[in-house]
């Protein structure tokens, strides 16, 4: 099966594909030997009607030349550009990728993560391979940071707060990235909270560029993991609102749309939506949030699973603790004189 989407190029945006004449597949032994696997559809047709995705019938033994070789599309045409259009590494017989390509880690010591990732040799497992982890504090001329390069990035707290290894593959081929918090990260300017961390999987027996140097090209999406830690923050149980407010100065900055319909800088817009609506009737819900808190709007969209699209923030770049501090300074606010009757079911 040949996915070829988006790999032939197009006459221009919306045309059909650029002609290249008969399309072959080429099976490569390990000797150079090319052996012809069939014609490949790269009509518009193909493209339309199914992504370009081919597929060819195999003999075990043009099978077995596969997994050993590599494959490679070969045009009939000669007249624009060398007749190999498209050709397999050899190299591409491992292939490795990371399960979670993002991790949010607390910023306290000995703090842990793990990510799993996935290796194989042929499309087989691979037990026993032993791949190694590049750790790089991100700054604005990292590569693969998706900033402007003058945007100077994580501050020189981060150096040294976050450890990375992997270990061997295990039988079902899978290799396991520990993530470790040293040290507190600290954070990147004063509203954005943490700081940013890639680690970057590769085979240490494959060439592999210096991903610190500002020239390297950026490391491959599907062996990047993005780690945030979060800086160290006690939970206060007794916050005031300037501390509160600060917490959501930044996404009034990110959603400033939100600013006209709910500003949750303005003390008296977030008490109202702190206190309502009851859940059980806002939200047709009976659960029991965080401190006991069943009411209101800004705690429930806060407290909810993670990976809910409708959690808030939506950016999820505020720390547990920070969400914490909040739930308290909200259970204080409905505990005021008065809170009680905003939680009554309605007769």
């Amino acid at each position: 099966m040949l996915d070829l989407a988006n790999s032939i190029c197009r006459q221009m945006a919306g045309a059909g594909p650029v002609d290249l004449g008969h399309l072959v597949a080429m099976a490569v032994s390990l000797n150079s030997v090319a052996v012809s696997l069939g014609e490949v559809d790269y009509s518009d047709f193909a493209y339309d009607n199914n992504a370009q995705i081919t597929e060819l019938p195999l003999t075990p033994e043009q099978v077995q030349m596969l997994q050993q070789g590599t494959l490679k599309l070969t045009m009939s045409r000669t007249d624009i550009g060398i007749r190999d259009v498209l050709t397999e590494p050899a190299n591409t017989n491992i292939q490795f990728c990371a399960e979670q390509r993002v991790v949010r880690m607390n910023g306290d010591p000995y703090t842990t993560a793990a990510v799993r990732v996935y290796v194989s040799k042929r499309g087989v497992p691979w037990p026993g391979k032993k791949l190694e982890v590049f750790l790089e504090s991100v700054y604005g001329t990292t590569p693969g940071a998706t900033v402007a390069p003058t945007n100077p990035g994580n501050s020189p707290k981060a150096h040294k707060a976050v450890k990375a290894t992997i270990s061997a593959s295990d039988s079902d081929g899978y290799a396991t990235v520990t993530l470790t918090v040293l040290k507190d990260p600290g954070q990147r300017t004063p509203e954005l909270d943490g700081q940013l961390y890639f680690i970057v999987v590769y085979d240490p027996d494959l060439p592999h560029p210096d991903w610190s140097k500002k020239t390297s090209p950026a490391p491959p999406q599907d062996q990047t993991i993005s780690c945030l830690v979060f800086s160290q923050y006690p939970v206060n149980q007794n916050p005031q609102w300037a501390e509160i407010k600060a917490m959501f100065v930044p996404y009034m900055k990110l959603y400033p749309s939100m600013r006209e319909r709910l500003d949750l800088t303005d003390p008296t817009t977030f008490e109202v939506f702190a206190k309502n609506p009851p859940w059980s009737h806002g939200y047709n819900v009976n659960r029991t949030g965080p401190l006991g808190i069943v009411a209101g709007a800004i705690p429930y969209y806060l407290s909810l699973d993670f990976n809910d699209p409708r959690y808030m923030p939506i950016s999820r770049d505020l720390s547990p603790a920070k969400v914490s501090t909040i739930m308290h300074f909200i259970k204080n606010l409905q505990a005021q004189p008065g809170q009680a009757d905003t939680q009554k079911q309605p007769t």
